[in-house]
């Protein structure tokens, strides 16, 4: 059975194809977490690809950036002067840059004409030996005039056999008789012009919700100042705790590896920092005794 959609506006996308790490599957376990609730948040609440790609490729469009991908393909093909090692680090890097670009592709593109398309995601399974599978997904898209609907599905898969993502993201769209449909103009002009990175939803939105979301699995006290402290009643609970700041780190650099590979626990704690500080003065008597 599908899953409910994760969010009921437009802006419900899912990135799929790493669904995780097996050691954060079983640490968020541990303390009671429910990874499907995880990615509703890291993969479905914002679209968090096409800001990076307007920063990257600037004003060039999604067409363009495919069609260059293919000509190196096309390039490698007939190559004969790379060594093998040179060829495998070529072919892995266009990997990589393909699959961000239809991870791309797919954020910008959850209207489609009259067509809404919606991602579903279905909790990983495990195999007879344990070994868990990425989760599969349901991608329907519903006409919004004549109501018709068309559905396809992405199985899961083995992690040590994945399916090669741009690929797949070809064969949805193809199987929805979407594909020649596609928006693949450059997402540049809908951002303020090279926006800040501290801007982009992954910080503004996935961060803090993520953070609310947990915060309550990683309760642990806090430090009083002295012992004076220690007579004015019940240890605050921690608001950063360590674990909490590292777990995150983690589970956003693996469903978002292509720009956040290099953050930090401590860049993540000021974020988090900035959303308290922007929650705090919203409220009405915020500051007032």
């Amino acid at each position: 059975m599908d899953s409910e959609p994760l969010a009921p506006n437009p802006d419900a996308h899912l990135v799929q194809g790493r669904p995780g790490d097996p050691e954060i599957f079983k640490k968020l376990e541990r303390r009671g977490v429910d990874y499907t609730q995880v990615m509703q948040i890291v993969e479905f609440s914002q679209p968090a690809y096409p800001f990076p790609f307007a920063r990257y490729f600037g004003k060039r469009t999604i067409r363009d950036v495919l069609a260059w991908i293919a000509s190196w393909k096309e390039f490698l093909a007939s190559d004969f002067l790379l060594t093998p090692d040179q060829r495998a680090q070529v072919v892995e890097w266009i990997r990589q840059t393909e699959t961000f670009v239809w991870a791309v592709v797919r954020d910008a593109n959850f209207k489609i004409g009259d067509w809404t398309v919606r991602w579903y995601a279905i909790p990983p399974e495990a195999l007879p030996d344990g070994e868990l599978l990425m989760s599969a997904t349901t991608v329907r898209a519903i006409n919004e005039k004549t109501k018709e609907t068309r559905t396809h599905l992405i199985p899961g898969r083995p992690r040590r056999a994945p399916r090669d993502f741009a690929t797949e993201m070809e064969e949805v769209y193809t199987a929805l008789g979407l594909r020649d449909q596609l928006w693949l103009e450059s997402p540049f002009k809908l951002f303020m012009n090279y926006r800040p990175s501290k801007a982009w939803p992954v910080y503004t939105k996935i961060i803090p919700c993520l953070y609310d979301f947990l915060l309550p699995y990683y309760q642990s006290p806090g430090h009083h100042s002295d012992d004076k402290d220690k007579d004015a009643g019940p240890t605050p609970q921690a608001m950063y705790p360590k674990d909490l700041l590292e777990d995150m780190r983690t589970i956003l650099k693996v469903h978002h590896p292509h720009f956040l590979a290099d953050l930090t626990a401590e860049q993540i704690k000021a974020h988090i920092q900035r959303y308290i500080a922007r929650k705090s003065k919203r409220r009405p008597n915020a500051g007032k005794r």
